[in-house]
């Protein structure tokens, strides 16, 4: 199992609780088998709460504690812990720690080293703050952050509290992603075959007007209101040509 461990990324089915559990697993396997060195450094890590426009808006009118506002995002405090070898990636866009380089989200690097401030140093050799916050583990991620990548070797993650929201197009997702070898692992083969049986099935636009009942009411309505339109039109224009033929007439 630890080999597979090792793959370069690994595709899970799992919450975002789910995945940072399995990276400990992960790490813990790297520390005993000598791929992790030196001492592990404890880097500040915001999580971004994925907040809606309105729950921003009431975010900053409590001033909460818990919740740091950058731009248009809001984040949740939290710790990463790093040591030379581990595999991490980027959650939002930044700069290197002397200013001269432009970091993006979702970039995979691998810790190089550190400095004498204890600040990550990135396979590429540059110096990140570890007060940035932008790095997190690059071990698991959630099947939304698998799509367009690849790895050689992975595993699946399917545990129960996602498998309710798991559908056949979920399962692809992850799976697919792994070029020769993958192991799907899960806690109970009963519900996760029944969650890949399910389909997500998208309605057509007819198919959302004729179930809602309002909407429904009010495009009839709007046809009928043609109709008359269409008619008192027509009539309109019939009169005028009598009219017009009357008058050539005298």
């Amino acid at each position: 199992m630890p080999p597979i461990f090792t793959s370069s990324g690994l595709p899970a089915e799992t919450t975002h609780a789910q995945a940072d559990d399995i990276a400990i697993l992960i790490r813990r396997g790297l520390r005993e088998r000598g791929d992790l060195t030196g001492d592990d450094h404890t880097i500040r890590r915001l999580v971004n709460l994925s907040m809606s426009p309105a729950e921003l808006k009431e975010a900053r009118k409590a001033h909460s504690d818990h919740v740091t506002l950058q731009g248009y995002s809001a984040f949740r405090e939290d710790k990463l812990t790093i040591a030379i070898g581990d595999r991490v990636r980027t959650s939002m866009k930044g700069k290197s720690k002397d200013g001269l380089h432009q970091i993006n989200a979702g970039q995979r690097y691998t810790i190089k080293g550190f400095t004498e401030a204890g600040d990550p140093i990135l396979s590429n050799g540059w110096a990140i703050d570890k007060n940035w916050g932008g790095l997190m583990q690059g071990y698991v991620s959630t099947s939304q952050g698998v799509q367009g990548k690849t790895a050689w070797r992975g595993i699946a993650v399917y545990g129960s509290p996602s498998l309710v929201a798991t559908r056949q197009e979920g399962f692809y997702v992850p799976v697919s992603r792994v070029r020769s070898e993958v192991a799907v692992l899960t806690d109970s083969n009963e519900e996760l075959r029944e969650a890949i049986q399910r389909q997500e099935t998208k309605k057509s636009a007819t198919e959302l007007v004729t179930a809602s009942r309002p909407a429904a009411w009010f495009w009839g309505n709007q046809r009928t209101r043609y109709h008359q339109l269409r008619e008192r039109t027509a009539g309109a224009m019939r009169e005028t040509t009598r009219e017009r033929v009357l008058s050539h007439g005298r």
